[in-house]
């Protein structure tokens, strides 16, 4: 019997590289004001946000049953506006995977998320983080 409840997404840890830190860049690299404009703070190392480790309990996003019964599969890839304190403030879908179901469950996940926020030198600010959401049916068989 399938159950019709909505499940927690798989993901190919290969792909999902969210919880590596990334390290701090000397380049210019643009960054968004309180305001939302964009500034070009040059000489100062920037930092982007990024999911660490310690925010294990970011929700997954389901894995709806209609996407499930089709066996839909893709990669969402989702434009995140994180602000100061890490929290998101607005999510849009930069690339769908071409199924609306699997692209909307992304969406309302990640609106859940923290991030430790970007950092310009030992400011934080707000930013933009490229998000990319797996669905994978390959482990399809321990739902049934």
């Amino acid at each position: 019997m399938i159950t019709t409840q909505a499940l927690p997404s798989d993901f190919s840890a290969l792909e999902q590289i969210l919880e590596q830190e990334p390290q701090a860049s000397s380049e210019l690299t643009p960054s968004i004001t309180h305001r939302g404009e964009l500034t070009n703070d040059e000489n100062i190392p920037y930092t982007e946000a990024y999911i660490s480790a310690a925010y294990e309990h970011n929700p997954k996003p389901n894995y709806p049953s209609i996407a499930r019964s089709h066996g839909w599969q893709g990669k969402v890839t989702l434009r995140v506006q994180v602000n100061q304190e890490g929290k998101v403030e607005l999510v849009a879908v930069e690339q769908s995977c071409g199924h609306e179901s699997l692209d909307e469950s992304a969406v309302e996940a990640v609106k859940q998320w923290y991030f430790v926020p970007a950092k310009r030198g030992e400011t934080r600010v707000a930013s933009l983080v490229l998000v990319p959401i797996i669905f994978s049916l390959q482990d399809q068989e321990s739902y049934l």
